[in-house]
């Protein structure tokens, strides 16, 4: 094999590798809409708990919520790709909104059960990891 063919195939190969990583940053679009559609789903179902605390619209509101999570965990399931990273990037909103949102459900529903001062700068502060996720990863 000549040289010139050598240069030939590796040039074929960092275009093949280019057009790959194009076809998966446009399949991985997904997952920014993802992060902010869960980040909406909290920011709205955070005061709700806090305010409804008991009686049929709470039940309305838990069996929703279950709807929910089946429903975003379908979309997931049913997404090709993710870019490399997205896992470890995801585990990191999923554990800062588990922090956040232990302390706002401990402290609010023991001190501000159905106070709404407390519940809903709670709803945004719960959904803050998904929105920061979500802006990161437009701008990757």
């Amino acid at each position: 094999m000549e040289h010139s063919q050598h240069w030939a195939d590796a040039a074929n190969a960092v275009d093949r590798a280019d057009r790959l990583a194009r076809t998966v940053a446009e399949r991985s679009a997904w997952y920014p809409r993802f992060l902010l559609v869960f980040g909406v789903a909290v920011l709205i179902v955070t005061p709700l708990w806090g305010l409804l605390t008991s009686g049929t619209r709470s039940v309305v509101l838990n069996l929703a919520w279950v709807a929910f999570i089946v429903g975003i965990t379908w979309y997931v399931r049913r997404q090709g790709v993710a870019a490399r990273g997205t896992t470890r990037r995801y585990l990191w909103v999923i554990a800062a909104w588990a922090v956040i949102y232990a302390v706002v459900l401990t402290v609010g529903l023991a001190l501000f059960a159905h106070n709404p001062a407390w519940w809903i700068p709670s709803g945004l502060a719960a959904a803050a990891p998904f929105f920061v996720g979500a802006y990161r990863e437009q701008r990757r």
